[in-house]
């Protein structure tokens, strides 16, 4: 009996320190599977980020452009916008000077042009006359 015993007990500890190896071995094999699938994952990870800033890089370019053709616009709208402001200010105050009676600037250009052939005139008939 008592072998009997003993021989249960040797096929027991056979046993148990088989189950342990294969849990060992299921452990580490877990263990590896899971390093390996952060490995994948940090691959993954960047290869994806690679292929992100390249789909991006032709987008950035065209939003780029567009808010340069947008300020191009502006600019423009600007330009238009100050003119006719300017011509707005000249126009009112060419019929301010007139409904008062002063000279605008075109009327003392002509004036000024006036003068100088009247100039010119006297000048020709001292020169005749002497």
């Amino acid at each position: 009996m008592i072998q009997d015993f003993q021989s249960a007990t040797d096929k027991t500890g056979a046993v148990l320190q088989k189950m342990g190896r294969e849990i060992a071995a299921t452990g580490r094999n877990a263990w590896l599977a899971g390093l390996g699938a952060v490995a994948e994952a940090d691959s993954q990870g960047r290869n994806l980020f690679d292929r992100l800033v390249e789909r991006g890089r032709p987008l950035a370019e065209k939003q780029k452009q567009t808010f340069a053709e947008a300020g191009e616009k502006v600019e423009k709208t600007a330009r238009e916008l100050g003119k006719l402001v300017n011509d707005s200010v000249e126009y009112e105050v060419r019929g301010a000077l007139g409904r008062f009676g002063l000279a605008t600037r075109d009327d003392l250009k002509a004036l000024e042009r006036r003068l100088e052939n009247l100039s010119r005139e006297l000048d020709d008939l001292t020169v005749v006359g002497s």
